[in-house]
């Protein structure tokens, strides 16, 4: 099939070739490494990068370019427009044009949300259904509006201190570490505070960003329970609120530092019995009289937990502490 001067097309299989009339060779892809597809579902559109309905081809120029020596870099129209030929002679690996239908109800080769959003929504920000590399979608892609523009969310900002680090549980001993180790977060505002999007770590590699698909909130002037198991069975008898991962707190000296979007809120360092308490199976409990975030970098401010949870270790997970003598 002719269609234009020097140029034929053929099918080979189930892919349209441009080819030379005289020579039968494929004339090139075009320019950009632009990948063309066939799509009779979307209104032609030139000057998109995309081969919609008759378009022979689009390199995103809008102007056409009849005639002449020289390719000014423009774009070939629809069929009922001119062809430009000079793009299409001057174009540089023309190989193949995909074709496939959109929608047919199958997420096939070539096709994505991009390209074909009725039948591959799932891997599509902003169109309102959360898939697994999402952590929220709102159905669009504005930023400053809780979830971000690729889907991921946007962490609250709090002044330091709003949430406070106020009891460490670093050595159990009545479970593993793996089980047991749990950290206690006090919310000293009168508001309630999502955390989601905040993270955990300490001065080295340990971090985890707290994320559930329910929000993750601290009440008002109230203690929200982090840790590594959630199952109180498991983890010595704490009822945790939230567990986390990639985070471990050392039994000598380590960090736990609370932060949004790269800012902290709270931080403690505790010291390996130089300042900070330091017993096994007994919690890191902040005094009652020492609620503040910088009440809580003081080591003398803490003590060892003396009342008995669960399975036998010491501690008041979530619960009031205790006024250290």
């Amino acid at each position: 099939m002719r269609i234009s001067e020097g140029v034929c097309c053929c099918i080979v299989g189930m892919v349209l070739v441009a080819t030379s009339c005289v020579e039968g060779r494929p004339l090139g892809q075009l320019a950009h490494d632009v990948t063309l597809e066939k799509r009779p579902s979307i209104p032609d559109t030139a000057a998109d990068y995309r081969l919609d309905g008759l378009e022979l081809a689009d390199d995103s120029a809008r102007q056409l370019d009849q005639t002449g020596p020289v390719d000014t870099g423009k774009d070939l129209q629809d069929a009922d427009a001119p062809w430009d030929y000079a793009d299409l002679m001057d174009v540089t690996e023309l190989e193949s044009v995909v074709s496939y239908e959109c929608p047919n109800g199958f997420c096939e080769a070539g096709e994505s949300c991009a390209n074909c959003p009725e039948d591959c929504p799932g891997d599509c920000c902003g169109n309102g259904i959360l898939n697994d590399n999402e952590e929220c979608d709102d159905g669009n892609n504005d930023p400053d509006d809780g979830c971000g523009e690729e889907c991921q969310v946007e962490p609250v900002w709090a002044e330091p201190g709003a949430i406070i680090i106020t009891e460490i549980m670093k050595d159990p001993v009545a479970v593993s570490d793996s089980y047991g180790e749990w950290l206690e977060l006090y919310n000293t505002t009168e508001l309630d505070i999502d955390i989601t999007g905040w993270t955990i770590s300490d001065a080295g590699e340990d971090l985890h960003k707290i994320f559930a698909v329910d929000g993750v909130t601290v009440s008002a002037e109230s203690f929200l329970l982090l840790g590594r198991d959630l199952d109180s069975q498991k983890n010595g008898g704490a009822f945790v609120d939230y567990q986390y991962d990639n985070f471990n707190l050392s039994n000598k000296d380590d960090q736990v530092i609370l932060a949004t979007d790269g800012k902290t809120v709270d931080e403690v360092w505790y010291d390996d019995g130089l300042q900070f308490p330091d017993s096994p199976g007994q919690s890191l409990t902040l005094s009652a009289q020492a609620f503040s975030h910088e009440g809580n970098d003081l080591g003398t401010n803490w003590c060892s937990a003396a009342a008995q949870f669960g399975d036998g270790d010491l501690g008041t997970p979530g619960a009031t502490n205790p006024t250290c003598n």
